[in-house]
């Protein structure tokens, strides 16, 4: 066995080894060129109609945080857990719900 060989782990001895570090190698630098991103804005002005028929916008309101979820009006499993599981977080606030309006749109 020749002095290179000796120098090289017993598994990084085969042609196979070799050719996968090299094509790892050559893969390492083929990275994607780097992209800029514009900035996504969250909220904006909406119009709903609530269950009575009146319209409510954003202006409605105005002031408060809006807690929003998306759900069914038929949808036994997760709707009602979920719904549970924001008034509970809603009574934890206390004083501070008052600044917050929950808006289940379905």
């Amino acid at each position: 066995m020749s002095r290179r060989h000796e120098l090289l782990a017993p598994g990084l001895r085969s042609p196979i080894s070799r050719f996968c570090i090299i094509f790892a190698a050559a893969l390492s630098i083929c990275q994607p060129l780097a992209r800029s991103y514009t900035p996504v804005t969250v909220g904006g002005s909406f119009t709903l109609t609530a269950p009575d028929g009146t319209t409510v916008t954003d202006e409605t309101y105005r002031g408060k945080w809006l807690l929003v979820f998306f759900g069914y009006t038929s949808c036994p499993d997760i709707c009602p857990t979920t719904l549970s599981s924001i008034a509970a977080a809603i009574e934890e606030l206390g004083p501070d719900a008052a600044k917050l309006q929950p808006l289940f749109i379905t």
